[in-house]
């Protein structure tokens, strides 16, 4: 299936994923960098290993899947120990290997009833959702979706997340989560369900330098009423990213957009150069490479 986001005005697609939504929401010009352009900077494309953040997440999303499939724990930290081979050191010593271990013990302990309890019915679901939108485009939603469990007879999808920073509105944060409800939404449509669908974020905070870590299973109900929203949401977003696309201007958004997360944008420096200067800040920093989420697991 291909899935690189984008907008194709040949086929008169616009691709999109949770990643690409977010970018345009963010900020259109780092959408268009990104998603359009396909930019990324080459220390990113040239680098053997992901960014750290990036990695660890792989490593834990590698390991839940073992820990889902088979229920064997020590399985699971030794797959885990093979997906973080390489791993770059973590300033705040936090994101280790040794820490991905320690908290494999305490995930597996936690939720050691549910697990127990849990039939899985899919893994890494790679599903695609056609949305019609104005003058013949077609928004294509794709969702790379963790998993899809049955436990106790009650079905759920579940996201796994690996967060640094928690507060005590982090749980609240998910309730509008466009993510979370799109996969909901997916779910429904690509399986046929026309019950509500519980989501929930699987999240593993690694706050403190030392364990233990913090667990948190934020969830949201998907039912006809907010997947209509959604629906709705997005089909807005994907006319904005058409009619920027087709006046040839994506916004900077600038101050927020530009420094969050505590970080400076990586397409920055593009956006403050002038139109003679950029290409040769594109040439220097950066190198082209689309953004597909069926090839990111």
């Amino acid at each position: 299936m291909k899935t690189r986001t984008g907008i194709n005005p040949d086929e008169k697609i616009i691709r999109l994923d949770n990643t690409a939504l977010s970018a345009f929401r963010r900020c259109p010009a780092e959408f268009g960098w990104k998603h359009i352009l396909h930019l990324v900077p080459k220390t990113e494309s040239e680098s053997e290993h992901p960014p750290l953040a990036l990695h660890y997440g792989i490593a834990w999303h590698t390991a839940m899947d073992t820990l889902y499939e088979t229920g064997d724990l020590n399985a699971t930290i030794t797959v885990f120990e093979k997906a973080a081979e390489g791993l770059a050191e973590d300033p705040k010593n936090r994101k280790t290997i040794g820490r991905g271990i320690q908290d494999l013990h305490d995930y597996a302990l936690i939720y050691e009833n549910e697990l127990e309890h849990t039939e899985l019915i899919d893994n890494e679901i790679l599903v695609n959702m056609p949305i019609a939108l104005e003058d013949g485009w077609i928004l294509e939603y794709v969702g790379a979706i963790d998993k899809l469990i049955k436990v106790r007879d009650k079905l759920k999808v579940l996201d796994h997340k690996t967060l640094g920073y928690i507060t005590m509105f982090t749980p609240l944060a998910y309730e509008l989560s466009n993510q979370l409800t799109g996969y909901g939404v997916i779910i429904r449509d690509f399986y046929g369900i026309e019950d509500a669908v519980t989501v929930e974020a699987d999240i593993v905070g690694v706050t403190r330098t030392k364990p233990p870590s913090e667990f948190l299973r934020p969830e949201i109900i998907v039912n006809d009423h907010c997947a209509d929203e959604w629906l709705l949401d997005i089909k807005t977003t994907a006319e904005m990213m058409l009619t920027a696309w087709k006046l040839g201007s994506l916004p900077k958004y600038g101050h927020d957009a530009c420094t969050q997360f505590g970080r400076l944008c990586a397409y920055h420096q593009l956006c403050t150069a002038g139109p003679k200067t950029q290409p040769r800040a594109i040439e220097a920093g950066y190198a082209e490479l689309p953004w597909d989420p069926g090839e990111r697991n």
